[in-house]
């Protein structure tokens, strides 16, 4: 197969679904009416924050070089990682499997998937990078040629980014170990521009625009970004070749599941297209005879997750996290709501993993009972691990880090149990949400177009928000208990009411 037949292809295949104008006019409508009432806001929100003096104080501050290369880094580790799982180098199943099979080098057949994906990704890089230097620029704090050194520097950053993750795609276990590595150093302080010159995601962080700082500080960092982005484009072609149509099979099919759950807002399905099943510990004996039953299935919950230490090791580091966040919170009581919200979010995140258990029985409880003991019991028992265990890590962490700043730790203890109970009881209402009713689907018209969407969306990302008001509550508690009672009962409530329709 040469290109014009592999352009005839992917012409055919795209015309499967060919669009009229209509539907281009609906899409070009849909896209205004999402840039204009969500887009706008928080596009203006984030400008009067960067270009307000605590935000000018945040891009101003001798730290900002050293944000920019942890940012940095901690973006090229996850492409690595992630890449290991989705990367750029895919394409549709039946599309993939045509043109694998029809002797054309995959370094050909793949290649227009990667310079796109490196295209969204320099984009984005660039994107976020002009915002702060536009910032900067209007204030008088940087100049015309450091900025654009600095754009210069995030479009290349971008680019190796992508290129990282066809790395991971294409060479699985080094890709692994040099994201763990590039971690490992990042975490023990190699983030500097100034102590770290050999390292390349300080690079990044030396061509930030740093106030009396002329172009020619962003010259040499520049420069190497751009040869590590060549030596990555001239291996992209042996990257190519050497991926297997297995793999590459693999992770289409489970991206196209994804797209599929997703485009039916079923994010909690689409997620477990990527959970690793067990590895470990199949010879461990998980239910096991104890003095107690709820102790049985807390053991059975711990055994469970020690099978997917990975999983269990990021679970323990995010609850850790939220502590982090949530002592914050506790120190800075004049501007708590942020980092609350944060270690709410967090510890959401964490739970979904901690709280299999509670998954598994909210699942159960919508057949007939298995077990021997009622639903309400399974859920009971299932729910006491990640209470115990989420309640334990946030509270010593909250009080390790608030014992020198806040004189009653009573306080930041009973903002954590309440977050806990929010969240566990936001997860067990997740858990018995089911599909998306169909009566949600009734277009909903209005003199601004159909607002269905709304409806739909605030279904999806209904926990988030509970999520992020349940993080709200828990950081006025010093103030007043009510809104975080009135939550918990509103949250009860909702659960309530699905367990009652859960058949």
């Amino acid at each position: 197969m040469s290109t014009p037949q592999l352009q005839a292809a992917i012409a055919i295949w795209r015309a499967r679904k060919n669009r009229t104008g209509g539907d281009r006019v609906s899409l070009a409508y849909l896209l205004l009416m999402v840039a204009a009432i969500a887009m706008a806001p928080v596009i203006r929100a984030l400008w009067l924050g960067s270009t307000s003096t605590a935000g000018l104080m945040l891009l101003t501050a001798d730290q900002a070089p050293d944000a920019v290369s942890s940012l940095t880094a901690l973006i090229w580790s996850s492409a690595l990682l992630l890449g290991r799982l989705r990367g750029p180098a895919l394409l549709p199943p039946f599309l993939l499997y045509a043109v694998a099979n029809s002797g054309m080098k995959r370094s050909l057949a793949l290649r227009r998937p990667v310079i796109q994906a490196a295209a969204w990704a320099s984009l984005l890089s660039v994107s976020v990078a002009g915002f702060s230097s536009a910032a900067l620029l209007t204030s008088g704090h940087a100049g015309i040629l450091g900025i654009l050194g600095f754009l210069g520097a995030a479009l290349t950053a971008g680019i190796i980014g992508a290129l990282l993750a066809l790395v991971g795609q294409a060479l699985p276990r080094t890709a692994t170990c040099i994201g763990i590595g590039i971690i490992a150093v990042a975490s023990l302080g190699g983030t500097s521009p100034r102590s770290s010159p050999f390292l390349p995601w300080a690079w990044a962080g030396a061509a930030y625009p740093v106030e009396g700082a002329g172009a020619e500080c962003a010259l040499l960092p520049l420069a190497g970004l751009t040869a590590l982005a060549l030596v990555l484009i001239v291996f992209t072609s042996r990257m190519l070749n050497s991926l297997n149509f297995h793999q590459l099979g693999s992770q289409a099919a489970k991206w196209d599941a994804v797209v599929t759950f997703s485009s039916t807002l079923d994010f909690s399905l689409a997620a477990t297209v990527y959970r690793a099943g067990p590895r470990f510990g199949s010879r461990i004996r998980a239910v096991r005879t104890c003095s107690h039953l709820a102790m049985t299935f807390l053991v059975r919950d711990a055994i469970g997750l020690l099978r997917t230490p990975v999983r269990l090791v990021v679970a323990l580091g995010m609850t850790i996290a939220s502590g982090v966040l949530l002592s914050t919170a506790s120190i800075t009581a004049s501007s708590a709501v942020l980092p609350a919200t944060g270690a709410a979010l967090v510890l959401y995140l964490a739970t979904g993993v901690l709280g299999q258990g509670l998954q598994h029985a909210a699942h159960v409880a919508a057949d007939y009972p298995l077990y021997g003991i009622s639903d309400r019991t399974l859920v009971v028992y299932h729910a006491l691990f990640p209470f115990f265990v989420s309640a334990l890590l946030v509270s010593a962490t909250v009080v390790a880090c608030s014992a020198g700043s806040v004189g009653v730790l009573g306080t930041p203890v009973l903002e954590t149990l309440a977050l806990v109970v929010l969240i566990l009881l936001t997860r067990l209402g997740a858990a018995l949400k089911g599909p998306l009713p169909p009566r949600l689907l009734t277009p909903i018209e209005t003199p601004a177009g159909d607002l269905s969407i709304v409806a739909q969306l605030a279904w999806a990302f209904g926990e988030l928000l509970l999520a992020i008001l349940a993080g709200m509550t828990a950081a006025i508690i010093p103030l007043t208990p009510v809104p975080a009672l009135v939550m918990i009962v509103y949250v009860t409530i909702i659960a309530a009411v699905r367990w009652r329709k859960r058949r």
